[in-house]
């Protein structure tokens, strides 16, 4: 099952670094570029969630559904 998430992650440059933060779930990364850091978080989030929906599945055989919400920024 391939579930599409959505989230809001804000960029701010701290001296030489661009740190990306998911606002959803408060995990943060850095990069040289915004881009990279925007990239590396996004590949730590992949890895979270897919961890997450295999140990749910594992001990509580849950069910996971796609919900999107506007928000005005």
């Amino acid at each position: 099952m391939v579930t599409k998430l959505s989230t809001l992650i804000e960029v701010h440059k701290e001296g030489d670094v661009y740190i990306a933060s998911d606002l959803i779930s408060g995990v943060s990364d850095l990069g040289e570029t915004e881009n990279e850091a925007v990239k590396m978080l996004l590949k730590g989030l992949k890895e979270r969630y897919e961890t997450i929906v295999e140990e749910s599945t594992k001990i509580r055989r849950s069910t996971f559904s796609r919900a999107d919400i506007l928000v005005n920024a």
